[in-house]
């Protein structure tokens, strides 16, 4: 078993989506990416709050080392205790 199999979004769910939280999460998301996929390179991470509802949208786009595929992923998650 691997503890340290998570995902850090949620260590970052209730805080402020300020410049510091942004950046910290990019980076732990980066780190996390590249320690289980590393035939993955991530090129933009992108944050948003939607208007409606108490949610954190997260935009990744990546690419696939040795191939030109880039393709990306939208998450969104609720921040509703």
């Amino acid at each position: 078993m691997r503890s340290s199999l998570y995902s850090p979004i949620y260590d970052y769910v209730m805080e402020p989506l300020d410049n510091f939280v942004k950046s910290e999460l990019k980076k732990d998301i980066e780190k996390k990416v590249s320690e289980f996929i590393p035939q993955i390179s991530i090129t933009a991470v992108n944050f948003e709050e939607p208007e409606q509802g108490n949610l954190l949208k997260i935009d990744i786009t990546f690419r696939i080392d040795n191939e030109f595929i880039t393709d990306s992923i939208s998450i969104t998650v609720s921040r509703d205790i």
